[in-house]
């Protein structure tokens, strides 16, 4: 059985003889290893996923229901609650507790902490192919203090570079992205001390082309599968 197939039948909870907590929420890796939002803001922000109502456009869970789902206290909800809203990942309206609705964006793939979060981990896909074996994986915790995971400022390197894309996206997207490639490769040769020759822009040429084959490849399998009756992970799979 295969790993998608498992998990869905235990969201259904077929082999549970009491199970309370049935279903599943799509979480995109994208969302799910965005840099600058910790654990607990992520996991608040899966459950307004899953409380998500098609119908209405919402959702309206209590911060005490948050609260109790994820085992932490409601002002820990509210802190974070209000931290997703000042990065873009959801909208709320309404009063406190009881009367307060929220809105998940339905933006994502132009908000900054995303798109520099994905840019890094491009990043180190190709600095990792460039660099020589003997180095190990050493340099890749030391990588950890370039984004500073643990800061919720942003007046650090990586910070400055999300203010940037916040103020001047629609008109230096390439060139701060560009800049931000170069830096982190500056910072990589300074780690390591070994230096590192990469065309930035033909390895965002060579990431895109095989993209288009990957966003092909996937669209034929998911042909084949409503042909044969299968789910397709994208129509089949959804917010409950």
């Amino acid at each position: 059985m295969k790993l998608p197939d498992y998990l869905m039948t235990l969201a259904e909870g077929i082999d549970i003889k009491v199970c309370t907590n049935r279903g599943y929420v799509i979480t995109p890796n994208c969302v799910r290893r965005c840099i600058r939002v910790p654990q607990e803001e992520k996991l608040v922000l899966f459950e307004i996923y899953s409380h998500y109502n098609d119908e209405k456009g919402y959702a309206f869970p209590t911060q005490q229901t948050l609260a109790l789902y994820l085992g932490i206290s409601a002002s820990s909800v509210s802190k974070h609650l209000k931290s997703l809203e000042q990065k873009g990942f959801i909208k709320s309206m309404g009063g406190k507790g009881k009367s307060k609705i929220y809105f998940p964006s339905f933006d994502l793939m132009n908000n900054v902490y995303i798109i520099l979060s994905e840019w890094f981990f491009f990043a180190i896909q190709v600095i990792r192919k460039n660099l020589h074996d003997s180095m190990g994986a050493e340099w890749a915790n030391l990588l950890l203090q370039f984004v500073n995971i643990k800061t919720s400022t942003e007046n650090d390197l990586y910070g400055k570079y999300l203010t940037k894309l916040r103020k001047e996206m629609d008109i230096f997207h390439d060139e701060i992205i560009l800049d931000f490639l170069n830096c982190m490769k500056e910072y990589v040769e300074q780690i390591t001390k070994q230096p590192l020759v990469i065309n930035w822009e033909k390895e965002i040429k060579l990431a895109i082309e095989k993209k288009k084959q990957l966003d092909k490849s996937t669209a034929n399998k998911r042909k084949r599968n409503r042909a044969n009756g299968r789910p397709t992970y994208t129509e089949d799979y959804a917010f409950v």
